[in-house]
């Protein structure tokens, strides 16, 4: 296996786990459509950011790697299934290239439901008002 197909691994004690959950879970806000929307600081594309192990992550990652064990492998990212870079729900988020994330992107713009500013087409996601 080369470096760059390496899965980074980073284990803590269960009792570091729980806190960096309780941590993350502080700042989430469940919502009825099943998302879970961060509350903490966010950056300027609108993503949430978490202080992890002395870094300033995107809470996302976080929550996807306290759910799966594992962080990302290199020339993937997460593409937010619910279209809400404030959710942290890891039901909502699933890893895909950049280039398949681009394309559900686009995908989702020239879906009515999400953009046309329709008040009954945009009933399918409670937060696509």
């Amino acid at each position: 296996m080369n470096k760059s197909a390496r899965v980074k691994q980073v284990t803590l004690s269960p009792e570091a786990t729980v806190k960096v959950q309780a941590r993350l879970s502080a700042k989430v806000m469940e919502h009825t459509s099943g998302c879970m929307l961060w509350n903490g600081a966010v950056d300027e594309n609108g993503y949430g950011r978490f202080s992890f192990q002395g870094r300033n992550r995107k809470a996302h990652q976080i929550a996807y790697w306290l759910h799966t064990g594992k962080f990302l492998r290199k020339g993937l990212e997460l593409d937010h299934t619910c279209n809400h870079r404030n959710c942290v729900n890891p039901a909502h988020l699933e890893p895909v290239t950049h280039a398949e994330n681009i394309k559900r992107i686009y995908r989702r713009r020239s879906d009515s439901f999400y953009f046309d500013g329709n008040e009954a087409s945009n009933t399918q996601h409670p937060l696509a008002a």
